[in-house]
């Protein structure tokens, strides 16, 4: 219920089921997004906002970043695998918010 948006993005060919790259929006504050995960993390810029990149390990064992930003009073996460991230740095870097 905290998550109203929910997109996968995956390169041609990939699996059926893969969740290369996400992108989710959802009401939880951005204090509140960042403590889902209390490990630190590091600020960055994404679409000229200050945002927190912070890695994980999924069950599987699979490594991945998470970029978490505030956008109004709701936050936006971005997920992507390790074997994305040329992918998916590529898409923050040109990554526009508009409200």
């Amino acid at each position: 219920p905290k998550i109203l948006e929910y997109v996968v993005f995956n390169p041609v060919a990939t699996k059926e089921g893969t969740l290369s790259i996400t992108l989710s929006y959802g009401t939880r504050t951005y204090a509140q997004a960042l403590a889902l995960d209390p490990q630190a993390g590091e600020t960055v810029l994404v679409a000229s906002v200050s945002s927190t990149k912070k890695n994980s390990k999924d069950s599987n064992g699979y490594k991945a970043v998470n970029v978490i930003v505030p956008f109004g009073l709701n936050t936006i996460i971005f997920n992507a695998k390790d074997a994305y991230l040329s992918l998916f740095n590529q898409m923050l870097t040109t990554l526009k918010l508009t409200k």
